[in-house]
Order: C-alpha cells, then sequence, then structure tokens
C-alpha cells in the first residue's frame, strides 16, 4: 500500500484479490519456516484470511471499490474541478443505487465468487456464525442461511454506507454547482430562471461578490444579451472572456469562481509524507538543498531521468560547483 498516494488503496485491495491463492500458498509455505516468529506470523495471518466472513468482506469491498477507482484517480488529478466531480459522482451513485435495487442478485454473483474462493483453499463451503440472543460482540441478523446473512449484515449496510457518504459529503457542492451552471450562456437559455438569489452559490459566495444586491438585476442583462444569439459559450472559461467586469462585475467574479474552482488536492499531503521518510534519524544533518532534491525524486519519481546527460553536465561544470542528489 503507497503512503503517499491514497488511491493506491483501492488498487492494492483489488490486487489482493485477485493474488489471493498465490498468497494463501506462501503463508502455507512460511507456516514452515525455521524462524519460529515468522512462522507463527503465517498461522496467524492464515487463519484469519480463511474465513468466510473475510473473504465475503474482501469480495464485496474489491466489488465497490472498483466502481469508486476511476472516481478516486479523478479527484487527485490537478486539473480536477469541482463540476466534473459531481458528474463523476452522479454516475457512480446512479450505478451503486442500481445495485441496491438489485441487491439479491447482486450479491448472489459475489456471494457465489467467495464461496468458489473458499472452495478452492480448502474445499470447504463458507458457514454462518453462530447466533445467540444475547450476542453483543457481532451482528446477530436472523437469516435462513449463510448467503441471506452475510447480504444483511456486509453488503447491505456497507453499500448503504457508501452511497450515503458520497451523497452527504457532495450534497451541498452539488448545489452551489448547479445555481454557477446557470450562468454559462448555453445553459442559461435552456433554464426558465429568471432569479438567482436564492440560489446557494449566490448566498455562499456573498462576501467575495462585489454587489450582490445587484445580482439578479445583471442576470436579466446576461440573459438579454444571450438570447438572440445562437452559438452561446458552453462552458465557464468560454463565458468569462465575454464577461465584462464594469458592466457585470458579479457575474464575472461568479464565472471566475466556477472555471478556477478545484475539488481538492493531494500534493501537500504527498509531501509532508515524502518528508517524513526522507527527514529521519540517520539523515537528520542533511542540508536544504539535498532534502529539496530527495524530495523531488521520490514526489515525481515518474519523470524518467537519464543518467548520460546528467554525468555530461556535471562534466560540463566548474569542478568546485556544488552538485546536489
Amino acid at each position: 500500500m503507497c503512503e503517499t498516494h491514497w488511491v493506491e488503496r483501492h488498487e492494492s485491495l483489488i490486487r489482493f484479490k485477485e493474488l489471493y491463492l498465490p498468497i494463501i500458498s506462501a503463508l502455507q509455505t512460511l507456516e514452515t519456516c525455521g524462524n519460529a516468529e515468522t512462522s507463527k506470523l503465517a498461522v496467524q495471518l492464515l487463519n484469519v484470511i480463511n474465513k468466510g466472513q473475510f473473504l465475503v468482506a474482501l469480495t464485496v469491498a474489491k466489488c465497490i471499490f472498483s466502481i469508486s477507482l476511476p472516481l478516486c484517480t479523478a479527484l487527485q488529478k490537478v486539473n480536477s474541478d469541482l463540476s466534473g466531480c459531481c458528474r463523476n459522482v452522479e454516475d457512480i451513485l446512479v450505478v451503486l443505487r442500481e445495485m441496491r435495487r438489485n441487491v439479491d442478485h447482486e450479491f448472489a454473483q459475489l456471494f457465489q465468487e467467495a464461496q468458489s474462493l473458499s472452495m478452492s483453499v480448502d474445499g470447504s463451503a463458507i458457514d454462518m456464525p453462530r447466533i445467540s440472543k444475547l450476542q453483543t460482540a457481532r451482528a446477530n441478523t436472523p437469516a435462513q442461511g449463510p448467503e441471506e446473512y452475510y447480504k444483511r449484515t456486509v453488503f447491505i449496510p456497507f453499500l448503504d454506507h457508501f452511497i450515503t457518504q458520497l451523497t452527504d459529503r457532495f450534497s451541498s457542492h452539488r448545489n452551489i454547482m448547479s445555481g454557477l451552471h446557470k450562468l454559462i450562456p448555453g445553459r442559461l437559455m435552456e433554464s426558465d430562471t429568471d432569479s438567482i438569489e436564492h440560489l446557494a452559490c449566490v448566498s455562499f459566495y456573498k462576501d467575495l461578490l462585489p454587489s450582490p444586491d445587484t445580482v439578479n438585476a445583471e442576470l436579466k442583462t446576461w440573459k438579454a444579451k444571450w438570447d438572440k444569439q445562437t452559438n452561446c459559450p458552453l462552458s465557464a472559461v468560454d463565458a468569462l472572456t465575454h464577461a465584462c467586469g464594469d458592466f457585470s462585475p458579479n457575474i464575472r467574479c461568479l464565472l471566475v469562481i466556477l472555471a478556477t474552482l478545484p475539488v481538492s488536492t493531494a500534493s501537500s499531503e504527498r509531501s509532508f509524507s515524502t518528508l517524513r521518510r526522507l527527514k529521519s534519524y540517520l539523515r537528520s544533518s542533511m542540508s536544504e538543498n539535498r532534502l529539496t532534491g530527495l524530495a523531488l525524486m521520490s514526489i515525481h519519481r515518474s519523470i524518467p531521468i537519464d543518467v548520460q546527460e546528467v554525468i555530461n553536465i556535471f562534466a560540463r561544470v566548474e569542478r568546485r560547483k556544488d552538485f546536489v542528489l
């Protein structure tokens, strides 16, 4: 699992599911290892990942995270904006809600997949845990069989929680973005809105607007400008070039916000994670230039480095030139 790119946590879970049988084989080999501590740890891990509850949870998580992986990747892009993010979230929610409506059919396939993994490991089927009336340590849901039990205790709660978290996290942003999108001429002419004073974007960005009380009047003028034109801009960047700061300052300010509004960025978090690994006790006395060079090489490791070119540059510089690795 990557320490700086949290999207790798999705992919690591998917890869673990793909390599489940080789991992089982490796742990079984380590059970007979001469090192007592290694053998003990292998036995513990093997006992955990062999259980039916783990297999069902792994299969369900892999299925859900496979759907959210593209969204997770898009959120970490440098040029990601809130508008595109909200559209991606809506697409993900459509798929998840469809799974929720067809929960019996969807989980039947997942349970069959987990069942086949269990049969491949030790030849035993997934069973249902013992249910007691006074059970407090785990779910005590009544069920007729293992499939129904894990559907009620694992799949449905996880799916509902996932949908709720996505909806709650992006619902406020979606309301703000819907108001900002109505300022784009191509979408403004399609809507019948004559006033945006009540929209969430105006109240949310009220302190940034030059004169919030005249937003509604500017909207009428802005709409009249594009009323008889057929080639209307369809993006905030294109509309921004036609918005005059003197004639419609509030509209221009909101379009600037829409065009430059990002979702988030993980660049700073990656930098702190990288520095925590580089600035260790063994490297506590390194200079700032060396630390910066090591951090850049670690963060931008995807950029290829031509070693021969580096050697040639170093050969051409002065002998006493400070060369930072």
